[in-house]
């Protein structure tokens, strides 16, 4: 009986020893084919929001944080003062095709006289009116056009699906053609900015998959994304206004540790009941292939 029980004791040894080695295996396995890092957030395209022309603000249909569809009226400028503008031009529009109007009949009537009774002089001045009254309806046209298009612009609408962010705009506010108003994050698409280790680049290129986890869904979500991009240079000098390359901040003054590049990786299927925010923290992992 305790040769029985000594057997089976072995036997759980020899169990767990081989339990250890496969976990420590598959371990080593994943540590040497995939890069981790957790120093990487949640990025998206972030548009400024303005008005084309200056004017009053009248009424603004939106709320801050609020998902919109592209086309959503988000906030309208008085239009009273571009309304009387494009009455002023179309009224001088008007006037001046008359004035041209005039002169093409006039130059038609005096063309039909006898070639005798034709002053070459007086018939080149009238093509001169002509054409010079033909001139001031093309730029009356074109002050017309303009004038519609300075009304249209009294209304500003989402240029794609996504999110009003920052918006403290009251109606009555006197704004300026393109002053920055208000924030939209673009929600067609959404990356995660990974900041590797350059010692863990070696083998990473776009196209490479990627888990994400972020750290406010950890444990409840896990995300597949794809590597877009990896940078070929960032700016390692602490000011410096003429470097416009995409800077990532030293982890240590003290010790010269590993530079870190920024690797662009795309979500591959954002999941609406986990909705996705700018700057949140993730975890992650690439399986660069060979």
């Amino acid at each position: 009986m305790s040769a029985l029980f000594n057997l089976l004791k072995r036997s759980k040894v020899v169990v767990s020893i081989i339990v250890l080695l496969a976990i420590a295996y598959v371990g080593y396995f994943w540590a040497t084919r995939s890069t981790s890092t957790d120093n990487a957030y949640v990025v998206a395209n972030i548009q400024s929001v303005a008005a084309e022309v200056s004017g009053k603000v009248e009424e603004v249909y939106v709320n801050n944080n609020q998902m919109v569809t592209k086309g959503t009226l988000l906030f309208s400028l008085n239009p009273k003062p571009y309304e009387m503008k494009l009455q002023e031009v179309n009224l001088n529009l008007q006037a001046l095709q008359v004035a041209y109007l005039a002169a093409k009949e006039l130059l038609a009537n005096y063309a039909q006289k006898d070639l005798l009774q034709q002053n070459a002089s007086e018939l080149q001045l009238l093509k001169t009116k002509v054409n010079a009254a033909e001139i001031k309806v093309q730029q009356a046209q074109l002050a017309v056009d303009n004038a519609k298009s300075q009304l249209a612009a009294t209304k500003v609408y989402a240029v794609e699906n996504g999110i009003v962010s920052n918006l403290f705009l009251a109606k009555g506010t006197l704004v300026q053609a393109y002053q920055s108003l208000f924030s939209f994050i673009d929600t067609n698409q959404w990356w995660v900015q990974a900041n590797f280790k350059e010692t863990d680049l070696a083998d990473v290129k776009k196209g490479d998959k990627a888990t994400i986890r972020l750290r406010m869904y950890m444990g409840d979500k896990v995300y597949q994304g794809t590597v877009a991009d990896t940078n070929w240079a960032v700016g390692r000098r602490a000011v410096d206004s003429a470097d416009l390359l995409q800077s990532v901040p030293q982890e240590n003054q003290w010790l010269l540790l590993p530079q870190r590049f920024p690797v662009m990786i795309k979500i591959d299927h954002p999941d609406p009941k986990f909705p996705l925010h700018v700057g949140a923290s993730a975890y992650v992992t690439i399986e660069p292939t060979k």
